[in-house]
């Protein structure tokens, strides 16, 4: 039957069929669904192509961003000797960064800073950020004026609604101090040889950028240095994740107890990315160690080759 031979060739891969008699009318109107379904198909073609091209200059940018900021955000690797980082964006891209430099006297810098935002353009932010701290650390100038050069480049380069949290650390051998400036990031932690918290430096500032010049409170807080001393800083993002709740100061401060000073930082990593795994992360983490003591034995060292 005529049924029979339009499955047939429907089954052996005919789009569709005629019987005859067939009137030249249905012929033109089948062969214009053709000749609609061909053009659509080549324009698939036209924009999977374009799309392909697109994807790959996307991919070439992503690589050159990342060698780009790869190089901004170096850190000297004499900083090994006293400063352990770890940095997780929430996507491709974090707005934290964390920085380290020496004074030409040897004093030991190192700068957590929290962009506002996330990926890429957070991350383009703090570049003029830490290109400030490194060339101001290099200068050898005084701590109130890193604060206040670094608020000058914010409130001057990023964008009007953009401000940077911000803590900055100096530890100088000669003066025997650890001295902190906390602007809008958690309560940065000294720790002593046991694990437990000899001092929390309070945020009483605000982030770099809301306040000018004339408002702006540059004083560093000041601890003496004594043995066996690591300083923790944070991202807000690091205390803000966790299952069933927030991991914490808390937690942090249980994380870093639970072993020797020399395995902590590498067991709140390890507490940090467990909880992390296979759950979306909304906010970039950071977290930094500085050992006091390396820092201050490496400041004593470059004092003595300057005699």
């Amino acid at each position: 039957t005529d049924e029979d031979a339009m499955q047939r060739a429907l089954g052996a891969g005919a789009d569709w069929t005629l019987t005859k008699p067939c009137s030249y009318a249905v012929v033109e109107a089948r062969l214009d669904g053709v000749r609609s379904i061909i053009a659509l198909r080549r324009e698939l073609e036209r924009k999977s192509r374009a799309l392909e091209a697109f994807e790959e200059r996307a991919r070439q940018e992503m690589r050159l961003a990342r060698r780009t900021l790869r190089e901004f955000n170096r850190i000297d690797p004499r900083a090994a000797l006293y400063l352990q980082h770890w940095v997780s964006p929430a996507i491709e891209f974090s707005g934290d960064t964390i920085s380290a430099a020496r004074s030409p006297d040897g004093t030991v810098w190192v700068m957590l800073a929290d962009n506002v935002g996330h990926g890429l353009p957070a991350a383009l932010n703090a570049i003029p950020v830490t290109r400030a701290f490194q060339a101001i650390a290099a200068k050898g100038l005084n701590p109130a004026t890193m604060v206040r050069e670094l608020n000058r480049t914010v409130r001057a380069h990023l964008a009007d609604s953009s401000i940077v949290a911000a803590t900055i650390v100096r530890v100088s051998a000669a003066d025997g101090v650890v001295e902190v400036w906390n602007g809008g990031n958690p309560r940065v932690l000294l720790l002593d040889a046991t694990g437990a918290v000899a001092h929390a430096f309070v945020p009483h500032q605000p982030a770099l950028g809301v306040r000018e010049d004339s408002e702006l409170d540059t004083r560093f807080e000041t601890v003496r240095l004594s043995p066996g001393l690591q300083l923790v800083m944070a991202s807000d993002g690091l205390l803000e994740i966790g299952r069933g709740g927030p991991f914490g100061e808390s937690g942090l401060i249980a994380a870093f107890g639970e072993v020797p000073p020399a395995k902590r930082f590498g067991n709140v990593v390890s507490r940090l990315q467990e909880i992390m795994s296979g759950r979306p992360i909304t906010h970039d983490v950071s977290l930094a160690l500085v050992d006091c003591d390396a820092a201050a034995a490496g400041h004593r060292q470059e004092l003595q080759v300057g005699d």
